[in-house]
């Protein structure tokens, strides 16, 4: 009995009230998409920030999704490290197939 209680706790139940994980993955993937353009073009300090803000609630608008779904997605996946790391490799290819299909 105490075997079955330890593996229900384990189990990650995920809130229905995120965001579906591709959106996730794709909204991160304009962000760092975004802020990687923005510091190319030399914007810093408060310039940054105020542009970041600007591009980050647009991001958001194009996937349809409020900061507070945003918000609550990003607080499960930092409490499921594991799921995290799959996230940000899905990231990672997509902004490497980005970099393959530019180059071509």
């Amino acid at each position: 009995m105490l075997l079955i209680t330890i593996a229900c706790k384990d189990k990650k139940v995920r809130p229905e009230n995120l965001l579906p994980r591709e959106d996730f993955v794709n909204i991160l993937t304009d962000v760092h998409l975004t802020d990687a353009l923005l510091e190319q073009n030399g914007l810093q300090g408060d310039s940054l920030v105020i542009f970041n803000k600007a591009n980050f609630d647009q991001i958001l608008k194009n996937y349809k999704a409020s900061r507070k779904t945003f918000d609550a997605t990003y607080a499960f996946y930092i409490q499921n490290p594991d799921d995290f790391d799959l996230i940000y490799l899905d990231i990672v290819n997509k902004l490497s197939q980005m970099q393959a299909d530019a180059n071509k």
